[in-house]
């Protein structure tokens, strides 16, 4: 289902929350999100377009392309949770994880070589994005019903720690952000290393995206005050620095703190200088 409201209910992280807990797929204000949304409905019923079909049973749409089932994933069964039972329809494999995820790294463009697979660095970036405007904060909408997070993840091979958090927040959240400084390290392992960036949307670009796709569901502002247990979070941890920020604490040079320079010496931290 896909809802169309007013901007300030679908910037509502308990509206968004309450849409999702029944059945919708898409919550949205822009004219724009909704042409996409509408348009890539319409692809996927052009007959003769494939042989495939929806693996949930419940849905089992079929004369699907391989694209056409990509986006079809996403579209319909964004909100959907992980389980073990579906079968990929293309290689007949039950994935040990999502399915979004072994269709998204196994087949259509990445099985073509259009874009590549996604390899494991041990390595993430998150960012905590305020707007100086209203002092609410970034957050997105996961897939799978995992719950509401800041912008992040791992970062690709060769990447540098800026250009992971940088890009994570486009896809995940469509905002353009400037990083403003450092708020937390955190090691396990040298496998296992991530920065918690502080961050800002760029000048007159802080519109959230509202279409759902393999990154997220969307994205939405959300004040400190909104930050209470009837909202599920992915992780609840990094809830912190918002209330941190919030309350005007201390925010780090942009730069990887001295004591961890050589647990990231392998690992560029912006695009111009290598991490110090």
């Amino acid at each position: 289902a896909v809802c169309v409201c007013p901007r300030n209910p679908s910037q509502d992280v308990k509206f968004r929350h309450l849409v999702w807990q029944n059945g919708g797929n898409m919550l949205t204000f822009e004219t724009n999100a909704l042409i996409r949304a509408m348009t890539d409905v319409a692809k996927q019923f052009v007959p003769g377009l494939g042989s495939l079909r929806c693996p949930y049973t419940w849905c089992n749409i079929g004369g699907l392309s391989e694209d056409a089932l990509w986006t079809h994933l996403q579209l319909y069964h964004c909100n959907h949770k992980n389980v073990k039972e579906h079968r990929c329809p293309i290689c007949n494999v039950v994935p040990p994880r999502n399915l979004q995820v072994h269709y998204r790294n196994s087949h259509g463009p990445v099985a073509r070589g259009e874009i590549p697979k996604e390899e494991s660095t041990g390595v993430f970036a998150i960012v905590i994005c305020r707007r100086a405007s209203d002092g609410k904060f970034l957050m997105t909408q996961e897939f799978a019903q995992t719950g509401f997070w800041v912008p992040g993840g791992q970062l690709d091979k060769g990447e540098s720690l800026c250009a992971g958090a940088l890009r994570e927040c486009l896809e995940e959240a469509g905002v353009p952000v400037k990083l403003k400084g450092v708020l937390e390290v955190l090691v396990q392992s040298r496998y296992w290393r991530r920065v918690c960036f502080y961050g800002e949307p760029e000048d007159g670009k802080d519109l959230p995206k509202t279409y759902p796709d393999y990154e997220s569901t969307g994205a939405c502002w959300v004040s400190v005050e909104e930050l209470d247990k009837s909202i599920p979070f992915r992780s609840a941890s990094e809830l912190k620095w918002m209330k941190h920020v919030a309350s005007g604490g201390k925010i780090a040079p942009l730069r990887i703190p001295k004591e961890y320079e050589k647990i990231f010496d392998d690992i560029q931290f912006d695009d111009s200088t290598s991490s110090l």
